[in-house]
């Protein structure tokens, strides 16, 4: 079966990070942090993902086997802590990474079928904030 948002990302090369995110019923939920085409078209995250792979160097930082270190990778990019289904829909679709209001909110993520629109600096989806994936 032929999975059109794999060819066609539809509204998600228009979306831009900072640009406001509201849910369908109009409450705004926060705003895109980051923007991923599906397919694993995105060359960053292909080398990114690359260097996950092969694990940490031998000429780590010094402040990896700290405290401070165990924070910086807990909250840097890249640890979602997205369940497996839920980041390979993600990474097939497309999606945008939302960035929620509160300092202790989870970051949300929309995939490229529950966007609705892309109006100036503003995102539209097409389902409630409280129905998107969030990360643990």
């Amino acid at each position: 079966m032929f999975d059109a948002t794999i060819e066609d990302h539809g509204l998600l090369p228009q979306i831009r990070e900072g640009m406001n995110v509201r849910d369908s019923g109009g409450d705004e939920i926060g705003t895109v942090k980051r923007v991923q085409m599906g397919g694993g078209n995105d060359p960053v995250d292909a080398e990114r993902q690359s260097r996950e792979a092969a694990g940490p160097a031998d000429g780590r930082d010094a402040h990896d086997a700290t405290l401070a270190g165990d924070f910086i990778s807990t909250f840097s990019a890249g640890n979602d802590n997205l369940p497996d289904e839920a980041r390979q829909n993600l990474e097939r679709k497309g999606y945008i990474e939302i960035d929620s209001r509160g300092l202790f909110s989870a970051n949300r993520y929309a995939a490229a079928d529950q966007i609705a629109s892309v109006d100036g600096d503003a995102v539209t989806l097409n389902v409630s904030g409280d129905s998107l994936t969030k990360s643990r």
